[in-house]
This record gives C-alpha cells, structure tokens and sequence, in this order.
C-alpha cells in the first residue's frame, strides 16, 4: 500500500515536473514565435519602406523621362530655327555678293563710258583797270564802292542822260540808262551816292547851277522810282564848273553837259 502511494506520488511529482517543463516549453516556445513575428513585421515594413521609395523612384524617373523628352524636343527645335536661320544667312550673304558685283561692274561700266578728265584752262588775270564789260554791268553780284562808281560812271560816260533843251525833265530815251543805273547802285546798298549836274558855259552862271540842280533832282527822282533808297541820294548842281571838254566847240559843250554820279 505504500508503495503503491510513493508510486503514485512519484508520478504526481513527474507529472507537475512535465507541465513545468511543458510550460517553460510553451513559453519558449511563444517567445521565438513573438521573435519570428516581430522579424517578420520589421521586414514587412522595411519591405514597404523599400517599395514606397521604389514608387517614388520611378516617379521621379518618369518625371525625369518626360523631362528630357521636351528638352530634346526643344533642342530639336532650336537646331531646327538655327539651320534655317544658318540657311537665310547663306542666302542673304549671296545676295549681298552678287549685289556687290553688279555694283562692281555698273562701276567698271561708267568708268568707261566717263570721258577723260580735261586739263583745266587757266583763267586769265582780270585787269582791275580794264573796262568793265556788259555782262559785268548786268550781273547781280555785290560791288565794292571804288568799282560801283566806276561802272556807273562807265555807263554815264557811253550814254549821257538828255534833257529837253534848257529844261530839267530827262528825255524818254534815257530811261532804259537810268534803269541800268539804279541797278548798279543797288549792288552796293550800303553807299551813299552823289548825284551831279553840269552844265556848258553858254548863259549865266547862277542860272547853270539851277538848271544843272534841277537836272540832278530829276535823276535822283529817277533813281528812287526805280527802287534806289532816297536817303542814299544826294542831288548837287555846279553848273559850268569842272568842265571835261572844251567850250569852244558843239561837241565840247555837249559833253559838258552831262549827270556824274560819284561813290561817297
């Protein structure tokens, strides 16, 4: 009976070792498994960590692929203007050469057909005392005060003004001289002019230097018409003063008679 209690307690105490050591199994157990887990959902995550990078990856490269897509296509077209532009160039250098050509030969061509320079002719010295001529009277240009006397002197001294016999009123005929006259007088408009009456010696003295007054009035008169400022003129008779011929004959007397106008 003892025995069999002692058995049975030694099988009592085997089995409460067995359940700890099954216990202590199941925990180790439960413990490589929670292990096992906890590897396996820290790779799960890491693997996730891994793909989302992938996708991000690819995103950016697919980002990059578009990228440089349109730069190529930009570049494409860049190239593309800069061979037109390189053609237009081209064209335009063309052009310009051949334009320089025919500017070249329109040149040579007009060299050609030019005739050859003429030698200059020397212009011969004008003599300042030498007579002016008519084209010197007609001309419009300035004159000096010594050359403005001498030419209208010239043309009082080859065309005389005429008066009516022992009267002032200057003859029609001696209009066209008095014009040519103020002419003159109007290429030096800065000078002041003295025109002058004389007379022959046939009468009395003081009835010349009247008349020959009279006569220088109307002269002045003349001049002022056409177009000669009056504050320029200034009108003197010497009667049968200064004589430039003799008295003694007709042809004297009547160069006697006869309307100087002087430079002052």
């Amino acid at each position: 009976m003892a025995a069999a209690l002692k058995k049975t307690q030694d099988l009592a105490n085997a089995a409460s070792h067995s359940e700890e050591a099954a216990d202590q199994a199941g925990k180790l157990a439960l413990t490589a498994v929670t292990g096992q887990v906890s590897n396996a959902v820290s790779s799960a995550k890491k693997a996730e960590d891994a793909a989302s990078a992938a996708a991000q990856s690819a995103t950016s490269a697919d980002q990059s692929v578009k990228s440089a897509e349109v730069a190529v296509k930009r570049a494409a077209e860049i190239a593309d203007a800069a061979k037109k532009a390189q053609d237009a160039a081209a064209q335009s250098a063309a052009s310009a050469d051949k334009a320089a050509k025919a500017a070249e030969d329109a040149a040579k061509a007009q060299t050609a057909q030019a005739p050859s320079p003429k030698a200059e002719t020397p212009q011969p010295k004008m003599d300042e005392n030498a007579p002016p001529t008519l084209a010197d009277i007609e001309a419009t240009t300035p004159l000096e005060r010594p050359k403005c006397e001498k030419y209208m002197l010239f043309l009082l001294n080859h065309s005389s003004v005429q008066f009516a016999l022992g009267r002032a009123s200057v003859a029609a005929a001696s209009q066209p001289l008095l014009t040519k006259l103020a002419k003159v007088a109007q290429r030096c408009p800065e000078a002041k002019l003295e025109v002058a009456g004389y007379t022959d010696n046939i009468g009395d003295a003081n009835s010349n230097k009247r008349l020959s007054k009279a006569r220088a009035d109307s002269v002045m008169a003349a001049l002022t018409r056409d177009g000669v400022a009056a504050d320029r003129l200034t009108a003197i008779g010497y009667g049968m003063e200064n004589p430039i011929a003799s008295n003694d004959t007709d042809e004297g007397q009547a160069k006697n008679r006869r309307i100087e106008i002087h430079v002052k």
